[in-house]
This record gives C-alpha cells, sequence and structure tokens, in this order.
C-alpha cells in the first residue's frame, strides 16, 4: 500500500513520450469516412462488427473474451493495407472501449495480465500512429487509470510462487513509465523484472514452467 501510494502521488506527466524510433518511417493512410462492415483479430478468429464492438460481449473460451480485451488487434491494424486509417480507427475504438469498460474494473477485461497486455499494446499503437494530431487526452487518463489499477493487483500469489505474469506486469509499468516519464514508475517495474527474472527464466533462456 505504501509503495501504490508513491506511485499514485508520483508524477504522471502530461507530456507523455512515444516510442517512435522503434518503427520504421511508413507512408500515412487517407483518412476514410468507411461505413461499411468491420472486424478485429482475435485469438481465434475474426470479430465483425458494424459501428463498434460489443465490447460487452462474452465467448464461450475465455481466453478469446480476454484477447478483445487486450488490443492486440490495434497492432495487426497496422499491418492491414485494406484498412484506410487505422490510427483513427484504432483511436476510435480505444475511446469506445474507454466508454464502456472503463468504470467496471470487475470482469475479465480488468484481469491483470490482460490489464499489462492492454498498457503495452496501447502505448505501441500510440507510438506508431500517436503523432497525428489526435486528441489523446481521454486516452492518456484511461492509460494512467490501468496503470494505477495493475500496480495495485500485482500477480503475486500468497502461496509465494511466481509465474510469467509478473514479468508481464512490470513490462507493462515499465512501458507506462517511460510513457508517462514517471521516475517511480520506471524503478518499481525495473525492480519486479530483475528479481523475478531468475526464478522464472533459466540459465537455457526459457521459462521454467513450460508457457508459451
Amino acid at each position: 500500500h505504501t509503495v501504490y501510494k508513491e506511485i499514485k502521488d508520483s508524477n504522471f506527466s502530461p507530456e507523455v513520450r512515444f516510442i517512435e524510433s522503434c518503427f520504421k518511417k511508413s507512408p500515412e493512410k487517407p483518412e476514410a469516412d468507411y461505413q461499411g462492415q468491420r472486424s478485429i483479430n482475435l485469438a481465434c478468429g475474426v470479430f465483425k462488427y458494424d459501428k463498434v464492438p460489443d465490447w460487452n460481449v462474452e465467448f464461450d473460451d475465455p481466453e478469446q473474451t480476454m484477447s478483445m480485451h487486450r488490443w492486440n488487434w490495434l497492432l495487426t491494424e497496422l499491418t492491414n493495407p485494406k484498412s484506410p486509417d487505422s490510427a483513427a480507427q484504432g483511436i476510435e475504438l480505444i475511446k469506445s472501449w474507454i466508454a464502456v469498460q472503463g468504470p467496471i474494473k470487475s470482469n475479465l477485461a480488468w484481469d491483470s495480465y490482460t490489464v499489462g497486455e492492454r498498457i503495452c499494446n496501447c502505448i505501441i499503437f500510440l507510438s506508431y500512429d500517436g503523432a497525428k494530431n489526435k486528441d489523446l487526452s481521454e486516452i492518456v487518463k484511461s492509460l494512467r487509470d490501468m496503470t494505477l489499477y495493475l500496480c495495485k493487483n500485482l500477480e503475486y500469489h500468497t502461496n509465494g510462487v511466481v509465474s510469467n505474469h509478473i514479468l508481464n506486469n512490470g513490462r507493462a509499468l515499465y512501458y507506462s513509465g517511460q510513457f508517462f516519464n514517471n521516475t517511480v514508475l520506471v524503478e518499481l517495474s525495473s525492480a519486479i523484472i530483475k528479481h523475478e527474472i531468475t526464478m522464472i527464466v533459466n540459465d537455457d533462456g526459457f521459462i521454467r514452467e513450460g508457457s508459451s
């Protein structure tokens, strides 16, 4: 609780930092008012929708449900040549998700691993397309909210067993720390990763539990 309070009270700079150097320059896609059916790629196939997805939908396979909330589809859309403007469409989808799921924090969308994936995928996406003069204030506020939630729900278990999930948590907090130029977050996330990696990854570089 002391660490959480320190992070909550720390500086989340409104001047966020993108990681643009990770990407090659690519030609901008023209914006288009696309009215037809759209789709996003989930863990098992494509999910089709008309205007915006039903963010409350639940599939028989919880992994499929969680993949909707992990936002990996933001990155796969960047490579879709048929997408007229993946930046505008992606930001539209993010904002619609925030409006529906942002206040809930009690379902599969707020599983800690899923929150970590969502933070990373969002920051990577914004770093690719975030410089296009879009209004990102709502998204930045939500990323701060997700970060604080994850800090409060790190995947440490009472039995002392750690899994690769805590490294995922640490990675997300590191991304967020760099994004918000928040040294407290960077230090916490670095400590998590350095402390846990030898427990989780063996000398040959494989995860001990056999997870992919």
